[in-house]
């Protein structure tokens, strides 16, 4: 599809050559290859804290990957999510006083504790995503084949719409069970066409037979 193909026009093609799911390997690839991302153990984060977060499934939690490159992260970071019109901060400004903070406190001396090794990663992970100096992306799998779901750690709207365009919300589908899910298929649905402006950007969408955009 050429040009600004409307919304008629990429569910037409969505439904004539549905996308495949996300192959895990190729989704892992591109994560590397564009985002300079690099795995590191899932169980990082804490268990209670997957089982706690409404937005993974924490039995289908398969890789955990971070974004630590500083001019990838500059360019993935939603600057709004920091009261700021640019990011990263002009050097002259310095880092807003809400994303300074002595490292101590960081690994707990500052309080007087000494942190557990094992609490070591995360509490840094957290730290540097809250400073807006990381990202982080648990992807979910329950065969290491196809990726169906995914959650980004930080501000970044960017990331999310290139995964959510690779991904899918198939997984969170409305259904008589889970009536409040993403209504896939219907172009009333927010969640649904975000899906669908992706999949087009990013390549994945064939236009149906005789509705090319003009």
């Amino acid at each position: 599809m050429s040009g600004s193909p409307t919304l008629e026009q990429l569910v037409d093609a969505w439904r004539a050559h549905p996308p495949r799911p996300a192959a895990a390997e190729a989704l892992v690839d591109l994560l590397k290859q564009r985002f300079r991302a690099y795995e590191v153990p899932a169980t990082l984060i804490p268990r209670s804290d997957y089982e706690m977060d409404d937005d993974v499934v924490a039995d289908d939690v398969w890789k955990l990957f971070f974004i630590t490159d500083p001019d990838t992260v500059n360019a993935l970071v939603s600057p709004a999510a920091f009261d700021r019109e640019k990011w990263p901060p002009p050097a002259e400004e310095g880092w807003p006083p809400s994303l300074v903070e002595d490292w101590a406190e960081v690994f707990g001396s500052a309080r007087g504790e000494v942190l557990p090794v094992e609490e070591v990663g995360y509490r840094l992970f957290t730290s540097l995503v809250g400073k807006g100096m990381a990202l982080g992306i648990a992807l979910e799998s329950r065969d290491g084949r196809i990726v169906d779901g995914f959650k980004v750690y930080g501000p970044s709207d960017l990331l999310a719409d290139v995964l959510i365009g690779h991904i899918s919300w198939e997984k969170y589908r409305a259904t008589e069970e889970n009536p409040y899910g993403v209504a896939v298929g219907d172009i009333a649905d927010e969640d649904f066409v975000r899906y669908l402006r992706m999949a087009h950007v990013e390549g994945l969408l064939r236009p149906a037979a005789g509705n090319s955009a003009r």
